[in-house]
């Protein structure tokens, strides 16, 4: 939607004597009309009065480190706004927080640590929001980006939730009365089983659940680590295989396979050798920061995550040639990408607009001239 005359109003405030105030009612006008980067917010820090405060700091600091203009503090002061709008949470009715709270038990019923991991970022990103427990929208692009999956993977995961029957199909996607529009889930409330096959991590340990290194390693390896830094003693080989419920393996599968990566990329240490081998790990998450630098995780999801970013703002875009840059800089983009994950499928998005028609230079068409008009980026409807 278009910005109201009382929102200009708040972006355009040069009075207020309280500039941080000002700042901060600014940045929420900007969220709320769906801006989430810094580079977009950008443009509006540059250049509205409201920002004035954090603009004068970037400059002045600018100037007096004879550099270019990194705008940390107007950065900083925008990924506050915008962590605390994605964060937020509305109180929970009684009855969503016991259906909630079925719902993460049940997770651990499911076969499989991935598909267990799917099922509880979903609950937390989609479903313990406040905003009910039916249809919701949930795309196949939200489960890559929350657990670094490729674009099969991902579409088999959630195809595997939906035939599990935890979460149910509310309105299906259609790209002909909604293009923009994902398809929309309800979460179910089965039956939960009183023996679970596998164990899972509790919603505190999300963070965990997302991490990068199991995008590439796989949550079995997630679950390895996971057993392994709570231990009080080392564990051997043979112990996790069975808390694993894989075969021991050797050099190239199963649970030895396992073991040595995250040894190789220094998650756990090894003591001993043959059958006398035991695990262990400090149990440090930056052990799992370092691992996913070292193993290229990181890079792949910082891919995965730009080109996903980049087909969305071709898939979203509102007019012809918004949508033709958007397809130009997706294709772009990916002639940079190293990781086949990320590249991912190289043919036009299929909702995104024909691009224009090459504009013909001749005795009849004459070129437009004058200079470039520079505006603020146009806001997501």
């Amino acid at each position: 939607t278009a910005i109201t005359a009382a929102e200009w109003a708040v972006l355009n405030d040069a009075t207020s004597d309280d500039r941080s105030a000002a700042a901060t009612a600014a940045a929420w006008v900007l969220f709320r009309h769906g801006i989430r980067s810094f580079a977009l917010a950008r443009w509006w820090y540059e250049n509205l009065p409201a920002f004035d405060k954090f603009r004068h700091r970037d400059e002045t600091k600018s100037t007096a480190d004879k550099a270019a203009n990194q705008w940390s503090s107007s950065r900083q002061h925008w990924e506050t706004i915008r962590d605390r709008g994605v964060n937020h949470r509305l109180p929970l009715p009684p009855e969503d927080e016991r259906a909630l709270a079925a719902a993460r038990a049940d997770a651990r019923s499911l076969d499989g640590p991935l598909i267990q991991a799917a099922a509880l970022v979903i609950i937390e990103h989609r479903f313990a929001t406040g905003h009910g427990l039916t249809d919701r929208p949930i795309a196949r692009r939200d489960l890559q980006r929350w657990l670094h999956l490729a674009d099969g993977t991902a579409a088999i995961v959630m195809r595997r939730l939906v035939d599990a029957g935890f979460i149910t199909v509310a309105v299906m996607h259609d790209p002909r009365s909604g293009a923009r529009q994902a398809t929309t889930y309800n979460l179910s409330q089965r039956s939960t089983p009183v023996d679970y096959a596998h164990d899972v991590t509790t919603s505190r340990e999300l963070t965990l659940l997302m991490h990068p290194l199991w995008g590439t390693l796989g949550h079995h390896a997630r679950l390895a680590w996971t057993h392994l830094s709570t231990s009080p003693t080392p564990l051997s080989t043979r112990d996790l295989a069975t808390l694993l419920d894989l075969p021991l393996g050797d050099h190239k599968s199963g649970t030895l396979h396992l073991l040595r990566q995250l040894s190789a990329l220094g998650a756990i240490q090894a003591q001993g050798s043959g059958r006398w081998r035991r695990w262990s790990t400090s149990g440090d998450p930056r052990l799992l920061d370092t691992a996913a630098e070292a193993s290229g995780a990181a890079e792949r999801a910082r891919e995965l995550d730009a080109r996903i970013n980049a087909e969305r703002a071709a898939y979203h875009a509102e007019t012809r040639s918004e949508a033709s840059r958007a397809v130009r800089g997706l294709s772009v983009l990916r002639s940079r990408l190293h990781h086949a994950d990320a590249i991912g499928s190289t043919t036009r998005p299929a909702s995104a607009r024909p691009a224009p028609r090459p504009r013909q230079v001749g005795p009849g068409h004459r070129r437009a001239s004058g200079i470039p008009h520079r505006g603020p980026p146009e806001l997501s409807r």
